[in-house]
């Protein structure tokens, strides 16, 4: 049997000082009925003991290599299946890192680049930055300033969508995938309080939804 879970993570002196957490997921740990947690952090990815909610001391989860792309700004994780599941972090500068989760630990695979994009009105340094990721089946979409990509995790771009123009820069700020009798659609929260829904093989927008307000759409699910 499972020993009891903790429901606290993080030492008192550096709540507060570590920046938001963009994301946690809780892994099976080295022992059975074991678990540990990982959470991603702008500057750090730490992994911890799910019981006793201790730090594990295990090496620095992101390579020297790839600290020069921090801070990271978004996060995704595969639902569970019974291969090797994966996260995906995005970084301000454009990066996009894969990390697969087993062994109790979170191992980098490796890492592709947002080109950027000459056609954008926007030459802010942080136009570049991913804001949103979603991994499915295998694919991962990632928002930004302006639109939104779809690559496999080989780094290949294979879909490109543009959001929806206005009188200001529009970010996507959530995304996720809908399985439609047509075909896939990416569902894509935007920053200006609306959604915008694309089909995804063909990248067309085929429909664009207020949500009452200005307010950021930071969040989207679908249940059945």
């Amino acid at each position: 049997t499972s020993k009891q879970l903790a429901t606290s993570f993080g030492e008192e002196e550096t709540v507060g000082r570590r920046g938001p957490t963009l994301g946690s997921v809780l892994i099976d740990g080295v022992e059975a009925g074991s678990f540990r947690l990982v959470v991603v952090t702008p500057l750090k990815i730490q992994v911890y003991d799910a019981h006793t909610a201790k730090i594990l001391d295990l090496q620095d989860l992101v390579p020297a290599s790839l600290r020069s792309h921090l801070p990271m700004t978004s996060f995704s994780v595969e639902a569970e299946s019974s291969s090797s599941r994966r996260m995906a972090v995005g970084c301000q500068d454009g990066e996009v890192l894969i990390f697969s989760l087993e062994n109790g630990t979170a191992k980098p695979l490796r890492s592709f680049h947002l080109e950027e994009d000459l056609t954008s009105e926007s030459k802010h340094a942080l136009a570049r930055s991913i804001l949103a990721l979603h991994l499915h089946q295998g694919y991962i979409f990632a928002g930004t300033c302006g639109r939104c990509m779809c690559w496999n995790l080989d780094g290949e771009l294979l879909h490109e969508f543009h959001l929806p123009s206005s009188d200001q820069a529009v970010s996507a700020s959530s995304l996720v995938t809908v399985a439609q009798e047509s075909g896939l659609q990416l569902w894509t929260g935007l920053d200006v309080g609306s959604v915008a829904v694309f089909e995804v093989e063909t990248g067309m927008l085929v429909r664009s939804l207020p949500c009452g307000g200005p307010e950021m759409v930071v969040a989207l699910a679908f249940c059945k």
